[in-house]
Order: C-alpha cells, then sequence, then structure tokens
C-alpha cells in the first residue's frame, strides 16, 4: 500500500513540476524524467529532470521555482538542438512525461549505443571492486570498495537497458507519455 501512495506522490509532484515550468518557461518544449525515479520511483529520493526548451529561462530560477516541492528536484536545462554529451545515456533510459515526443527523439539521434562487450568489461570491472573489497583489512577501504563495486554494477545495468532499448521499439524502447493528451502538447497553454 505504501508503494502505491508513494506512486501517487512521485505522479502528483511530477504533475507540479511540469506545470510550474510551463508557466515559467514559454519556449518549454519537452520535459523529461531519467535517473532513477524514472525506474525506479518507490525507491527514488528525489526526481532528475532534463527541460529541452526553445527560449532561455534563468536557470536558477526555475529551480527556485521546484525548490519547495515534497521531493527535492535536480534539473537540467538545454536548448533544443543542443547537444546532451555525457547526459544523453541516462536521458535514453528515461521517460517523456511531457511535451513533444519528436523534439526528444531528435536530441537523443546520432547517440552511441553501448556495446556488449561494454557491458561484460563494465561487470568483470565490479567484480574486482567486490574481490578488493573482501580482501580489504580496513572497513573504510572494504565499505568504499563494496560501494564501488555496486555502483558498477548499476552502470552495467543501465547500460544493458540503453542496448535493449534501442533494439525494439515494441519492447518498451518507446517513451511513454504518462500526462492525459491535453496537457502534452506545448502549443497550447
Amino acid at each position: 500500500m505504501r508503494a502505491k501512495a508513494e506512486a501517487i506522490e512521485m505522479a502528483a509532484v511530477l504533475e507540479e513540476a511540469v506545470a510550474r515550468l510551463r508557466r515559467a518557461d514559454p519556449g518549454l518544449r519537452a520535459v523529461i524524467l531519467f535517473g532513477s525515479a524514472a525506474w525506479a520511483g518507490e525507491v527514488a529520493r528525489d526526481l532528475d529532470l532534463l527541460i529541452l526548451t526553445e527560449g532561455w529561462p534563468e536557470g536558477s530560477a526555475l529551480h527556485d521555482l521546484l525548490a519547495d516541492l515534497p521531493l527535492p528536484v535536480d534539473l537540467v536545462i538545454r536548448r533544443v538542438g543542443e547537444p546532451l554529451g555525457r547526459l544523453a545515456p541516462a536521458i535514453r533510459a528515461g521517460r517523456l512525461i511531457w511535451g513533444d515526443p519528436q523534439i526528444l527523439e531528435e536530441a537523443l539521434s546520432g547517440m552511441p549505443v553501448p556495446s556488449p562487450e561494454e557491458v561484460w568489461q563494465t561487470l568483470a570491472a565490479a567484480e574486482d571492486y567486490a574481490r578488493l573489497a573482501q580482501e580489504a583489512v580496513s572497513p573504510l577501504r572494504r565499505d568504499r570498495h563494496y560501494r564501488t563495486a555496486f555502483n558498477t554494477l548499476f552502470e552495467a545495468a543501465r547500460l544493458a537497458v540503453m542496448i535493449y532499448l534501442s533494439t525494439d521499439e515494441d519492447a518498451g524502447g518507446a517513451f511513454s507519455v504518462r500526462f492525459p493528451p491535453s496537457s502534452r502538447n506545448p502549443s497550447a497553454a
């Protein structure tokens, strides 16, 4: 029951965040949820949002606009057409929660998809860190190695999901839109 209440709260927070962003930025074209809240909302402690805009709003003003929401929000602002750079892999595994899906697809076009070899090498690195943790004498070093092993496993899973999402749009690769159709059109204010 708790997970359902948390999911409802997260949906309400997302809806409020999008409403505030839309009011503050008339050039807003897409809002993408990424990070842990995009695929494991029940354990997420914050919301990671990417906004794609045709305007250039004052970033600190938008951050301040979301500061009083019940969940902390990490906001990344990019102009439509601006490369996503190192952020692109996380966005590929994210979800469009408002806006024009074409804008997001254009932002992700040309982004390289990781190779299975990269996933296997990342898993091997995680195994190495776990072995170092088991061999560590110092509790502090043991803890650090276990944390690094866990983070590296998480990275391998993220890379594998990116491969999966890029192979079959019908198997979940298409970004889902969670809000009603009436709220999706950026030109309808």
